[in-house]
């Protein structure tokens, strides 16, 4: 019963696939009739669209493109994206241009300078930093001779080219079709492009406040370099809340304002047996990453619309586990060209990687579920409260020195009480505890303290005997 249900979900969700690319496809067709109707009274030649690109529909998809449709600013909505060549001067170079339709209407297309007759999208994204969306083409001779690159940017009604070109007209951004990619050399958001297999020492280009092009202080690429995925200024925060035997995560992550790079996966170091853990954002998945036993969440490969831009925050990233929290490190990531796997070996290319998850990547402390100490001492564990207490104030979770050494007393007093068998003083003591933590967290306790003390103090109360009533 269980695998019929699943094959009808599958069948579902690909009749739904199914019928969005048909209708992406019905409305690709009848912006080419228009696209090629307008093109005929628009300019000399025979022009006809090649590539249409319906942006809306893409957005986020890595499927179709070298790389994922992005329209941060609002500003390619509605739109398509069409490539055009001149069939009456096929063989002849510069007669190719790119274009926007929207509502029916050819809104803009550049001029007629583009080489090549095979034009296709690398990408729309905002590659330079500059507020502005970048339309990002590449054109050749349908794979025969080498690609060019034209860069245009755009405000939402002009298209504005900024690759550099030559003498002759055509673009620098010159190599081996089918090659170019994105990368980040100095992890500052600015986006490098590079062609591996074009000649060594010219295969790279960059922005140098007014055009992409190939400068003196254009930093080379190579595929066996780690670049920078660590230049974000970002706070986790985590609310903890209980049912029966049951703790809910639910952590906020923010990217500051002044972050330079884009965030596009995080990771909280933990085990606990039975946790599981989810997402409700956009483009995000969860998954345990049982190399390094932590909880993580990333953006997803083949839809990564969830990319945390500077200033932006997103909290629907939850665990939901048995065990109650303890304090963890967190590691965030930020986008960037990945590591050439096919460069190393299986062994060298297993310790890069590892090095890159510490050591490149954004590390701070929040909370996490994390099994309890097997066997349990309850003194053990009420020095393990006096710990948190300690380290929540380090952290200025707790945000007063009297708070935390309230706190600590109390936790004295209870030791005291449990070394002497009493119990019921002991519990006493701790219930003060738990009534504090309530009180505390409208202001002098963070989300994190709150749950590190209360949580864990209520956690040890249920290993203590029973009192029995009088």
């Amino acid at each position: 019963m269980i695998i019929r249900i699943e094959l009808l979900l599958i069948l579902f969700l690909t009749t739904i696939m199914m019928g969005f690319a048909q209708n992406r496809k019905e409305r690709e067709t009848l912006a080419r009739q228009e696209i090629n109707a307008q093109l005929h009274g628009m300019l000399r030649g025979n022009y006809r669209a090649g590539k249409i690109i319906d942006v809306d529909s893409l957005i986020g998809d890595h499927r179709y493109n070298i790389y994922n449709l992005e329209d941060p600013y609002g500003t390619l909505a509605r739109c398509f994206i069409f490539m055009a060549s001149n069939e009456n001067e096929y063989f002849l170079e510069g007669q190719s241009i790119v274009g926007v339709f929207k509502g029916g209407q050819i809104i803009w297309h550049s001029d007629t300078l583009i080489q090549g007759v095979c034009g296709h999208l690398l990408s729309t994204r905002d590659i330079n930093k500059n507020g502005k969306v970048d339309i990002v083409t590449e054109w050749g001779d349908c794979g025969k001779g080498p690609g060019y690159v034209w860069i245009f940017e755009w405000d939402g009604n002009t298209g504005t080219q900024i690759n550099a070109t030559d003498s002759t007209g055509k673009s620098v951004l010159i190599g081996p079709s089918d090659a170019f990619r994105l990368y980040d050399a100095e992890g500052d958001g600015v986006w490098e492009i590079e062609n591996s297999l074009a000649e060594e020492g010219m295969n790279t280009w960059s922005w140098n406040g007014t055009l992409y092009g190939h400068w003196q202080n254009t930093p080379s690429y190579s595929d066996s370099t780690l670049y920078p995925m660590n230049n974000v200024l970002v706070e986790i925060s985590c609310k903890v809340n209980s049912s029966t035997n049951s703790y809910t995560y639910r952590y906020n992550v923010r990217s500051k304002t002044s972050s330079l790079q884009r965030i596009e996966n995080f990771r909280i170091s933990g085990q606990c047996e039975g946790t599981t853990g989810s997402t409700s954002e956009l483009g995000w998945e969860y998954h345990y990453e049982v190399r390094y036993l932590s909880y993580g969440w990333n953006t997803n490969i083949m839809d990564n619309r969830g990319y945390l831009y500077p200033g932006m925050e997103k909290n629907g990233y939850l665990l939901n586990s048995s065990c109650p929290p303890t304090i963890s490190r967190f590691y965030v990531q930020a986008d960037n060209r990945a590591l050439n796997f096919t460069k190393f070996s299986s062994t060298e290319f297993d310790r890069l990687v590892d090095s890159e998850a510490v050591y490149n990547a954004v590390v701070g402390y929040t909370i996490a579920p994390s099994d309890p100490p097997s066997p349990f001492n309850n003194l053990n564990f009420l020095d393990t409260l006096k710990s948190y207490t300690a380290q929540s104030r380090t952290l200025g979770w707790i945000t007063n020195q009297s708070t935390a050494d309230t706190y600590s007393a109390l936790f004295d007093f209870a030791k005291t009480e449990l070394q002497r068998n009493d119990n019921r003083s002991a519990r006493s003591m701790l219930d003060v505890v738990m009534q504090h933590t309530v009180q505390d967290s409208r202001g002098v306790l963070s989300s994190e303290a709150f749950a590190l003390i209360y949580f864990n103090t209520q956690y040890l109360l249920k290993q203590l005997p029973e009192i029995e009533k009088k």
